[in-house]
């Protein structure tokens, strides 16, 4: 019984057959689907059953072979056997963390550094999934250049639309109260794009999320007193819409609530499970 490693995580035990090592990983192949083996080694650890003395031999001539990279996740009667991947967050936004947090996963951050401007001619809903998916990608690059490992990154973006403007982050307190101004008694759209990232596959998938806040009619005194007591000046549409927010809008319409935060964490949970990482199950592990 020998132990197969993919990527630094342990794939499970297997026998190798007469047919000698090539036959034993054309055989792991077809039982767990998987594709080309990045590199794996053989472990005499813990075996769940005593080696023969031929297998102790060959496993001690063994060593790592780099044969490409390819990972997929193994049946579901075999997925106890795995590993759960690290996940990295590819933003610094104390928002997002704090939402992702509410999932019980243990998580890194990392600031993936991409230009958030729009490129010409580009429709809110393609500039925000780009730089998710784009976040997510320049936060592998900064991973694999550390220590390659075993990741599933997640990358967001948002972007809120007052009729035909888009609304950024106001920076300033002269640009919340403008952008406040503009919304009271409007409609405002707000675009958030969700990105994942499998580090070992390069598999990466995205999703757009649309919410629409209808914000009540608001007087200067109101807007005021909420910037002075919020201060929302990084926060697209100047509201927080976890905290005192909530009280400029009379109705909100989408999906998913959490995307007004910017981290839609009912696509995310999705996405996360479509790559072998069930939330409910893992955070209890």
């Amino acid at each position: 019984m020998c132990k197969l490693l993919t990527r630094g995580f342990t794939a499970g035990w297997i026998m190798w057959p007469g047919g000698g090592i090539a036959a034993t990983v054309a055989a792991w192949q077809a039982e767990y689907g998987l594709g080309p083996i990045d590199r794996f080694s053989w472990s005499l650890s813990q075996p769940p059953e005593p080696l023969s003395p031929r297998q102790a031999n060959l496993a001690k001539l063994l060593q790592p072979i780099a044969c490409g990279s390819a990972y997929r996740p193994m049946p579901a009667h075999h997925r106890h056997l795995e590993t759960v991947p690290e996940l990295v967050l590819a933003s610094t936004s104390a928002y997002r963390r704090q939402l992702l947090a509410q999932l019980g996963l243990a998580f890194r951050v990392i600031d993936p550094q991409v230009d958030e401007q729009r490129l010409p001619g580009e429709n809110a809903a393609e500039s925000v999934e780009r730089l998710a998916r784009a976040k997510a990608l320049a936060a592998d690059r900064i991973l694999t250049a550390a220590s390659p490992s075993h990741s599933l990154i997640i990358g967001s973006d948002q972007l809120s639309i007052l009729g035909a403007r888009v609304l950024g982050k106001p920076g300033t307190q002269a640009n919340a109260r403008r952008q406040l101004q503009q919304a009271s008694g409007h409609p405002v759209e707000f675009v958030t794009a969700i990105a994942l990232l499998n580090s070992t596959t390069q598999d990466i998938t995205s999703r757009v999320i649309h919410n629409r806040v209808w914000f009540k009619v608001l007087s200067d005194a109101q807007i005021d007193a909420y910037l002075e007591r919020e201060q929302p000046l990084d926060c697209a549409g100047s509201f927080k819409s976890e905290g005192l927010g909530i009280a400029l809008f009379r109705r909100v319409q989408g999906d998913d609530p959490n995307a007004l935060i910017g981290l839609p964490l009912i696509a995310l949970c999705a996405l996360l499970e479509a790559q072998g990482l069930d939330v409910l199950t893992a955070a209890t592990a």
